[in-house]
């Protein structure tokens, strides 16, 4: 009786040292294999600056990656440093909007536009912009418009362009238009929604400056985000640039030289900026033809320069007989300037 309970005994034992083994090894492999695949919660990549890649396709009927408007359905790819697919997915609802998506470094925002039509007419019209992270989960950030024909109630809160931070800890947004007395830059806390900078364009900026009353568009934060940056335009004509200082809400204007387009390259760490003296874009193909023809009969060259807004400094580039070459200006850095020569050829300035 005392040999059959000690053996009970032992088998008892054997057992659970068994069941404790097997569970440490099945934990042990789990856990490696998570590691391996990199899908461990608590390790997991959730940002560009963890090592992640994070990109999407360009529509190229709309100007390419020069205007960064993305190819509808909008799909996303998020790869690791070793150019493996980690995660992709559709934003369902985004559009192709200028202004319209931008990647920062934990997160993706988007505006997305939701239009249900019936019979030719909109019955409910809402554009948001949405917040996701790299693997598709998302969440409301603001409400940009909302129309619903059912009610005959319409709702335009800010224009279909946003601009977030760096640091994503701001948003700024456009209210009103060209000539409605609350036309206005707003830079909002993203989080809270409350206004930190509040700029009237009608009444603060062009009563002021009338010369220089035209469309904005929002060129970006200055590297130590102390600055926002935006520029007015007429067409495709930049009349100048507009810095707003995010501590007291305060701005500097800087007229923009004669040429400079809306794809030209600001620096706005800099102030240097691209810009050419050749015929006029008027955005009517006659006049177009009939400016490049009396160029090319003069035998005038185009020059393709920088100009610093801060200094007035300019520097000439290059000249060019072709009136219509556009020189895909980009900043690789704050002193490096890439651009594209009518051959082909890509050439880099420095302004060191």
């Amino acid at each position: 009786m005392i040999q059959l309970q000690s053996r009970i005994k032992k088998i008892f034992l054997l057992t659970i040292v068994l069941i404790t083994l097997g569970c440490s090894f099945f934990y042990f492999i789990k856990n490696r294999s998570n590691k391996i695949a990199g899908l461990e919660k608590t390790e997991q990549k959730k940002c560009i600056s963890d090592g992640l890649e994070v990109s999407y396709l360009f529509d190229e009927n709309m100007g390419g990656q020069i205007s960064g408007i993305p190819k509808l359905p909008v799909s996303i790819q998020v790869k690791d440093q070793n150019d493996r697919l980690l995660n992709s997915f559709f934003i369902e609802y985004g559009r192709n909007y200028v202004n319209g998506i931008q990647i920062r470094d934990c997160s993706i925002y988007i505006i997305e536009v939701k239009n249900e039509r019936k019979e030719g007419k909109t019955l409910r019209y809402l554009a948001e912009i949405r917040r996701y992270d790299f693997f598709g989960e998302n969440n409301l950030v603001l409400t940009l418009v909302t129309d619903n024909s059912f009610d005959k109630k319409s709702n335009i809160l800010y224009s279909l362009k946003f601009d977030v931070s760096n640091s994503e800890k701001y948003i700024s947004l456009v209210q009103g238009y060209v000539g409605s007395e609350d036309y206005a830059l707003h830079i909002k806390d993203i989080e809270t929604k409350e206004n930190i900078v509040e700029v009237n364009l009608t009444s603060d900026l062009f009563i002021k400056y009338p010369n220089i009353a035209g469309d904005v568009e929002f060129r970006g934060w200055s590297e130590d985000e102390k600055y926002f940056w935006f520029s007015l335009f007429d067409q495709a004509n930049v009349l100048a640039y507009v810095r707003v200082n995010m501590e007291n809400g305060d701005f500097g204007v800087f007229e923009a030289p004669v040429g400079t387009m809306n794809q030209d390259a600001f620096n706005v760490n800099t102030g240097w900026v691209t810009y050419d003296d050749g015929p006029p874009w008027t955005g009517v193909r006659e006049f177009e033809e009939e400016y490049q023809q009396e160029w090319e009969e003069a035998g005038d060259f185009v020059t393709f320069s920088i100009y610093n807004i801060f200094s007035k400094q300019k520097i000439d580039l290059e000249k060019t007989t072709n009136t219509t070459w556009w020189h895909y200006p980009k900043w690789l850095d704050d002193e490096t300037l890439e651009y594209k020569l009518p051959s082909g050829e890509i050439k880099k300035y420095n302004l060191k």
